[in-house]
């Protein structure tokens, strides 16, 4: 079943959706980790600012007492008076509380006001700054005090000095701290902002584009899946369109016409549906329409017909060519819940393709011919399998000759008085190890529709040339047909089957090649040429199933026939219609008029056997004789029907 490239990019799979949180998460993270190593870093920077104010109100202080005396002595009058004054003037300043001027040795040498000695120097031995207090730690426990102590050696006195401060200089550090950081984290989270919304209609961006067909600016199959995913239990109808002959215009008008012919038609479907339904591009000329609430299926053929009409009606316009737009469409059936996408797209892909060969321009979906189902893609991964390691059988089926019938090149061995079998059928058998016997018609057209038509055409070819060449030089000499299918009528047919012959030894004339006129018509130059050659080369060309179809008399004239071979169909039922025998009656006159070899398959009784030969038929094929045989087991038949024994020679 044909496909168009997928736009695989614009896919949204969970991977993305993964990278994108992680990415969102690392964003955050970062974001958080950068925020609370600024406050941590301006904690430590107002800590160090206070403490550095500290530090300076003492230093001060400590100057000035230095200058006044630098030993460990009590103070002078007049150095006392000095410093009296000078704390005097930073207390009205707001400054300073009150200060103390201690020995090394611990005396307390001076202290200005007295009530201002709360605590001795070894009682405090280090300051911490906090956000609201101060902490004193101490010998005797840990106080808290408004007002802000600091303390520092002078000189080689020793002498120590402790300051104490009013609280107010220092809450002020501490609230244009919070302000710069309040200020900070506005400005952070402003920025986190921006960038979270900046990533975030980026990562919008980039999942409607990976539900849109950049070329037409419909949705995609992702689009598609979605939508039937949220249809709940409602019911729905699936129509896939399939433009006629899209190929021819790329061909003929190059690729950018093709993508005009394609918008064009994206614009045509959109203005054609409801406001409810879906357009989508599902690959390269093919689109799928989804019509929620549509449960009927004629209103969904109704409207796939429709559809098809608008799109003939459009004529667009390309490089100056007006086109004739024509498509098939394929429709099914759904439910919101029961049927997930992957599954209603196949099946309307198998009602479109049906459509195709039928000949209509809409075709609903129907799933006794819906022959791509899981099993069968299984069987065919068997099969490939049974031709790679032998397991497929030929079995033969005699074709029996009148004796006034055509000689057919072997000698051949005679059953009767009137009768020789001088060619057998090949028909391949494939015994499934677990499914036993499966009927040809059941494999080898599922090998048709694949890649592996070519192996198995090989295979038998290979194999019925073999045989045919051990007959050859035995004393049963018979010569070998072999069906071959519509694909196989390639050039490359006629160096492998002259290879083969050549390989095995075998005279050309020992071999039959049965075509049908499907095989030809598919295409009829390559088909005549094949034929052509190989019956140049000797090779004998049957046309099978004959009177099946409605054209084949056409080539009668144009191809190396040298046999038909008259449709069981019509050859097992002439002697229940007149008109039946009359048909049969015309073509073997006609076929021996133009020279041919006349065959009848499918014959299972005498009376019929009798009335085809009356009727002027040279060979009789069918059960009435014998079921198609393994080479043992043919070997066998021909022995005990010899008559009056094995013939050989010309």
């Amino acid at each position: 079943m044909r496909r168009g490239p997928r736009v695989l990019a614009s896919r949204l799979p969970w991977a993305h959706l993964v990278r994108s949180w992680v990415a969102w998460a690392l964003v955050l993270t970062v974001g958080l980790g950068a925020l609370v190593t600024t406050v941590v870093a301006m904690e430590r920077q107002l800590y160090t600012e206070a403490l550095d104010t500290l530090r300076t109100q003492g230093q001060l202080i400590a100057e000035d007492t230095v200058g006044v005396s630098g030993s460990s002595v009590p103070l002078t009058p007049d150095a006392q008076e000095h410093l009296r004054a000078h704390v005097d003037r930073l207390r009205e300043s707001g400054h300073l509380i009150g200060l103390q001027v201690w020995t090394s040795g611990g005396a307390l040498v001076f202290a200005y006001p007295e009530a201002a000695v709360v605590a001795a120097p070894h009682d405090a031995p280090r300051v911490r700054v906090g956000r609201d207090t101060i902490e004193l730690d101490s010998n005797h426990g840990t106080f808290r005090s408004d007002d802000v102590l600091t303390r520092l050696t002078v000189g080689k006195s020793a002498i120590m000095v402790v300051a104490m401060l009013p609280p107010s200089a220092f809450k002020e550090i501490l609230l244009r701290g919070e302000l710069r950081l309040m200020a900070l984290a506005v400005v952070s989270l402003v920025a986190f902002t921006v960038v979270w919304v900046s990533l975030r209609r980026r990562t919008l961006a980039r999942e409607r584009e990976a539900r849109r067909d950049p070329l037409t600016g419909l949705g995609n199959r992702i689009r598609l899946t979605e939508a039937i995913n949220r249809l709940g239990e409602r019911p729905f109808a699936l129509v896939m369109l399939d433009l006629c002959a899209f190929k021819e215009v790329n061909d003929t008008l190059g690729h950018a016409a093709g993508d005009s012919v394609l918008t064009s038609v994206a614009g045509t479907l959109k203005g054609s549906v409801r406001p409810g339904d879906l357009v989508v591009r599902h690959a390269g000329d093919e689109f799928a329409i989804l019509l929620a609430d549509v449960e009927d299926p004629d209103r969904a053929v109704g409207i796939a017909e429709h559809l098809c009409e608008r799109l003939s009606n459009a004529h667009p316009t390309v490089g100056g060519v007006t086109l004739d737009i024509r498509a098939n469409c394929g429709v099914t059936l759904g439910r919101g819940g029961h049927t997930d996408a992957a599954t209603a797209l196949r099946e309307a892909d198998v009602a479109m393709y049906g459509a195709r060969n039928a000949g209509i321009r809409v075709g609903r979906y129907d799933p006794d011919h819906d022959d791509h189902d899981a099993d069968r893609l299984a069987l065919l991964a068997q099969l490939r399998q049974a031709i790679a390691h032998e397991g497929l059988a030929l079995h033969y089926q005699p074709i029996v000759t009148a004796a006034s019938g055509a000689h057919r090149g072997a000698a051949g061995v005679a059953i009767g008085p009137n009768e020789r079998v001088n060619v057998v059928e090949a028909l391949v058998r494939w015994d499934h190890p677990a499914r036993g016997r499966i009927p040809p018609d059941v494999f080898v057209p599922l090998a048709e529709h694949t890649d592996l038509i070519g192996p198995l055409t090989t295979w038998i070819l290979e194999h019925a040339i073999a045989q045919a060449s051990s007959w050859q030089d035995s004393d049963l000499d018979m010569g070998v047909a072999i069906n071959l299918s519509p694909r196989a009528l390639r050039h490359e047919l006629t160096a492998q089957v002259l290879t083969l012959l050549h390989h095995h030894h075998l005279s050309a004339d020992r071999l039959t090649l049965e075509v049908t006129e499907t095989a030809i018509a598919a295409d009829p130059a390559e088909a005549t040429a094949t034929l052509s050659t190989l019956s140049a080369a000797g090779i004998s060309i049957s046309l099978d199933d004959f009177g099946s179809g409605y054209t084949s008399i056409s080539h009668l004239t144009d191809l190396p026939v040298s046999e038909l071979k008259i449709d069981r169909s019509l050859a097992s039922a002439v002697t229940q219609r007149a008109e039946q025998a009359t048909v049969v009656a015309s073509i073997i006159d006609l076929g021996h008029r133009l020279g041919l070899t006349i065959t009848a398959e499918g014959i299972e009784d005498t009376p019929t056997r009798d009335l085809l030969l009356g009727l002027g038929c040279d060979s009789i094929q069918g059960y009435l004789y014998s079921p198609a045989l393994p080479p043992h087991q043919l070997e066998g038949w021909l022995t005990s029907h010899a008559y009056p024994g094995i013939v050989t020679g010309g």
